[in-house]
């Protein structure tokens, strides 16, 4: 049995090294995606409702304002909610799944393949539709106004969500897995106390990291579904 110290610094700089080559890997528009501004109409600065006039703006209209504000707002959300979700997985796979691959046959093994394999399901292929889903929308947000669609970028990458099922389908077993490994596995209790320790780990635990894909999707539909209540009118064309 190896004792923690043996395991610390060698892996800790495979974590540290595989960890900074996902970082820098991230979807280009993740890093700028906070630049993006949405033009958000003000309800109340630019238009003066004191003065009963012909130029007043009707009870209609404010409404309508709001619903665009509140639209932009849920785009927002959908897109850095997405470059957070993306940079999680790329956390999981810098941190745990590349380190314990690279030793996989080695001396140094803590788990073998179909361990992995069980627990981290196929994540890496979530993190490359994610990216690319993340890079549509920043392209299309990135020329926004009020009657500009994204919801043709989600049914365009909708064939590729049935990777999901697959994830989800093998959630139990991931869970089962890590518990057994974890409880029978002192190698591997000793990697996964060292990588708590991480600052880059974002104060997420292993469960918090597999949960996050079966969290994604109904997340994005309950965003799409706020979206499709807010019936604008009929000139004005929902955003799905």
């Amino acid at each position: 049995m190896h004792q923690h110290s043996e395991l610390s610094q060698p892996l800790l700089s495979k974590q540290s090294d595989q960890l900074e080559t996902t970082q820098q890997n991230d979807a280009n528009p993740s890093e700028n995606s906070s630049e993006i501004i949405i033009s958000i109409p003000e309800r109340h600065s630019k238009i003066d409702f004191s003065q009963d006039s012909e130029e007043s703006v009707n009870k209609k209209e404010r409404e309508r304002l709001s619903r665009i504000s509140y639209r932009n707002k849920i785009a927002l959300e959908i897109l850095e909610t997405e470059r957070n979700y993306i940079k999680n997985l790329n956390i999981l796979i810098g941190l745990y799944v590349l380190p314990l691959r690279t030793i996989v046959g080695t001396e140094d093994e803590i788990v073998g393949e179909e361990e992995l394999r069980k627990i981290f399901s196929n994540v890496e292929l979530l993190v490359k539709i994610n990216s690319e889903l993340l890079h549509q929308l920043h392209t299309r947000m990135e020329n926004w106004s009020e009657t500009q669609l994204i919801g043709d970028v989600f049914d365009n990458m909708a064939p590729h969500f049935k990777l999901y099922t697959d994830y989800g389908k093998n959630y139990l077993t991931a869970l089962n897995t890590l518990n057994n490994v974890s409880q029978g596995n002192t190698k591997f209790a000793d990697f996964m106390q060292m990588s708590q320790k991480i600052e880059d780990n974002n104060n997420l635990t292993m469960h918090a990291f597999l949960i996050a894909p079966i969290q994604r999707l109904p997340r994005i539909i309950l965003l799409l579904n706020v979206q499709n209540s807010l019936h604008l009118c009929s000139n004005f064309p929902d955003i799905f």
